[in-house]
């Protein structure tokens, strides 16, 4: 199966236009392949046709070469690609960068100011483990920075706080969460919320749960609320669910009634799961509006796992229509199909897999792509995605 989706990664490779973006199929496979097949990868990376996405091939495909030497030398070769780039690729920059064995990581630090602080916390995630010193050190350091956001400085600090311990993590977390508390945009503070919800205090969330509610509409609102409902107290979070009972339309955002639903238990759970399972069989939709595949995934999933036998099969069959009505695609519908497979039968699945499989195949041999150089027909990496799902 690697070999196959190898060889629908080359006839990717082989027939795309040379402004074709995209590639997936190459970042996909590189954590997965055994060391023998990686010199066939990296020959496929070397033919993307484009210095933009063959740079962002190297990035991805690079930190996973086993060899010191070579990953060094690769490393190296995809950064000349970079260079011919014009723009500020700063991720790339840094994903190669860190693989060369005489990286100087203040000075990529400095590069990485001067270019675009919003990178700063990428960088600092990807540098190998260190002790308290050194995470004080990048803590001293990011704290030198004039950010062009304050945004960006609370992921720059949230990565370091993830390599702190003890009485060094709680200070800098408490810093954090007042940080949180005063970030411009809505959406930042809800984000960064999500983001602390797990190591933040009883008082710390009472807060969380006070902001929260002053942001963007009733889904908004509902969506940032359900995220804390299993780090608060019971009397915050009888008024984080009244919120979710009474201001969420679960015609329209039944995702927010599911998860609320699986963060409690006993009478919550019930009431709110009567609440979800009649939407759905209303035809509820998703996202306040703003629907995706991946949402209706995981909700349906969510909701056949607290369902009763019943209802269990009756949302299993409606996620199951909908993987093979062609609506999401294979390599979606693969997804489906494997986030479902602890409540399928054994058999079931893996008749379902052959068919998409079958699926599969005929997009990469008679689906079509839109592009500068107009409809090109066939879409290879489709067959080597759908593969990496059903079997990774």
């Amino acid at each position: 199966m690697i070999e196959e989706a190898l060889d629908a990664a080359a006839e990717e490779v082989a027939t795309a236009g040379v402004n074709q973006g995209g590639f997936d199929a190459l970042r996909l496979l590189a954590p997965q392949l055994p060391a023998a097949s990686l010199p066939r990868l990296i020959e496929l990376v070397r033919h993307v046709p484009n210095d933009l996405s063959r740079a962002t091939a190297y990035a991805w495909v690079v930190p996973h070469v086993a060899d010191p030497a070579e990953r060094a030398r690769l490393a190296a070769e995809g950064a000349e690609f970079e260079r011919s780039v014009s723009g500020k690729l700063v991720w790339i920059q840094i994903a190669l960068a860190l693989q060369l064995p005489d990286c100087d990581a203040d000075a990529l630090f400095d590069q990485v100011v001067q270019t675009d602080d919003r990178q700063l916390g990428y960088l600092l995630k990807l540098l190998p483990q260190m002790n308290t010193e050194q995470a004080e050190h990048w803590l001293a350091r990011v704290r030198t920075v004039d950010f062009r956001s304050e945004d960006s400085r609370f992921r720059a600090m949230f990565e370091i706080a993830n390599r702190l311990e003890g009485a060094a993590r709680k200070q800098l977390t408490d810093e954090l969460a007042a940080v949180a508390q005063h970030l411009p945009y809505d959406s930042w503070r809800s984000q960064a919320y999500d983001t602390l919800a797990p190591t933040l205090d009883a008082r710390q969330l009472t807060t969380a749960l006070r902001v929260l509610r002053t942001i963007g509409d009733d889904y908004a609102i509902g969506s940032a609320l359900v995220a804390l409902l299993g780090e608060i107290d019971p009397p915050l979070r009888e008024q984080a669910m009244a919120f979710v009972r009474k201001r969420v339309d679960g015609s329209r955002a039944l995702d927010v009634l599911v998860t609320a639903a699986a963060a409690v238990d006993g009478k919550p759970r019930e009431d709110l799961l009567h609440a979800a399972l009649a939407a759905w069989g209303n035809g509820a939709s998703f996202g306040g509006g703003a629907y995706s595949p991946s949402m209706e995934i995981d909700t349906l999933v969510q909701l056949a796992r607290m369902a009763g036998p019943s209802d269990r099969i009756a949302v299993l069959q409606n996620l199951v229509d909908t993987v093979f009505s062609g609506l999401w695609g294979a390599t979606t519908g693969a997804q489906g199909l494997v986030a479902a497979a602890e409540l399928l039968q054994p058999e079931f699945f893996d008749q379902c897999a052959e068919q998409l499989a079958r699926m599969a195949l005929q997009e990469t041999l008679q689906g079509t792509v839109q592009s500068a150089d107009g409809t090109q027909t066939g879409r290879p990496e489709v067959l080597a995605s759908t593969f990496r799902v059903l079997a990774p």
